[in-house]
């Protein structure tokens, strides 16, 4: 049979590893090898060394089965330790290699990270006057009226004032077109702050107007108001005096529907009272007739459930005393033991009705 495997299995070492442990089915033949060595024999287990040549043979496959597992775990652990070599490998190379590109490209990254700084601050310098420009509206929301011309044409001069020339670069034609925008634009908003102020005077001038003809208005509504309360009062008095007289006699007229109302109404109380009184003497006869039935019944449940008691408990005794009795007990002390135990005398003996 040894004949028949790769590798004798006591010279098996990591170095066949990949004859024996990584081959499809490398490690059946030593499987069959180990199986056939333990079925040659058929021990008889009536005997000592029977049972002895089969504890033999288990410790043999046992033995067999480490000297085959040993070197492959060692031979796994190689092969486990394979991919970290290579990532680890990889990792630096990898890593190399990037420095080496960051270093050649590194001339081109200045040279794109200065062009974006000077494109940056053209842009800036171009966003300038839009800038005044929105900081300019933002200032008019809270200006008086009479002061936004002066604050306009103070802008007006400053953005004139900022020269656009070669140092915009290739944003000089992109400048100029945006600081004539803006300039035409302030002009705009000047034009419209002098057209509102012109529109506030004649608006107030209007108003003037307006509220002299209100004033005279309001004079002669004054008047004809009071003329009108004057007549309104002397009307209201009369009708006011005859009101008064209709309401006394009224008055006299409810007094008298309301104390008759009085009486109806404490008669009617007086014999609903009566009434009342008497239904509920009736309902107190019923309950305490009730009651006293209810008691009597519940008397007699109890005692019904007394005699019932007794009657169970002493057929649990009678039960209890023949089962002594057929034990050998004589019947006074299975008695005694019966009450005992009822009485709770015997410690965990105890007899549950």
């Amino acid at each position: 049979m040894t004949a028949q495997l790769p590798v004798a299995i006591e010279e098996l070492t990591p170095k066949q590893g990949e004859m024996v442990y990584l081959a499809e089915q490398g490690l059946q033949p030593y499987f069959d090898y180990i199986k056939a060595e333990a079925a040659n024999e058929v021990p008889d287990l009536t005997t000592l060394k029977g049972r002895k040549r089969i504890a033999s043979l288990a410790a043999k496959v046992a033995s067999s089965k480490k000297a085959v597992e040993a070197p492959g775990r060692e031979y796994l652990k190689q092969l486990k330790a394979q991919p970290k070599i290579v990532e680890t490998n990889l990792r630096e190379f990898v890593n190399s290699c990037n420095e080496l590109r960051d270093q050649v490209r590194k001339p081109l990254t200045q040279w794109e990270e200065e062009q974006k700084r000077i494109a940056e601050e053209l842009q800036a310098r171009v966003d300038y006057f839009n800038e005044e420009y929105s900081a300019a509206v933002e200032a008019l929301a809270t200006t008086p009226l009479h002061e936004k011309v002066t604050l306009i044409k103070s802008v007006i001069e400053a953005i004139e004032e900022e020269v656009v020339d070669e140092s915009f670069g290739e944003r000089q034609e992109d400048a100029q077109k945006l600081k004539a925008e803006v300039l035409e634009k302030l002009s705009l908003l000047a034009t419209g702050a002098i057209v509102e102020i012109d529109n506030q005077r004649r608006a107030a001038e209007e108003e003037d107007r307006k509220r002299v003809i209100r004033e005279n208005q309001i004079a002669l509504e004054a008047q004809e108001k009071a003329k009108a309360e004057a007549e309104a009062k002397a009307k209201a008095e009369l009708e006011a005096a005859e009101r008064k007289a209709q309401e006394e006699k009224a008055a006299i007229e409810r007094k008298a529907e309301e104390e008759k109302q009085a009486l109806i109404a404490e008669q009617q109380r007086k014999e609903a009272e009566i009434k009342r009184q008497a239904e509920l003497a009736e309902q107190e006869k019923a309950r305490q007739e009730a009651q006293a039935k209810a008691e009597e019944e519940a008397k007699r449940q109890e005692e019904l459930a007394r005699q019932q008691n007794i009657e169970h408990r002493k057929a649990v005794n009678n039960e209890i005393l023949n089962n002594l009795k057929a034990l050998g007990v004589e019947e006074q002390l299975g008695k005694a033991i019966i009450t005992a135990a009822a009485r709770n005398q015997l410690g965990k003996m105890v007899i549950n009705y």
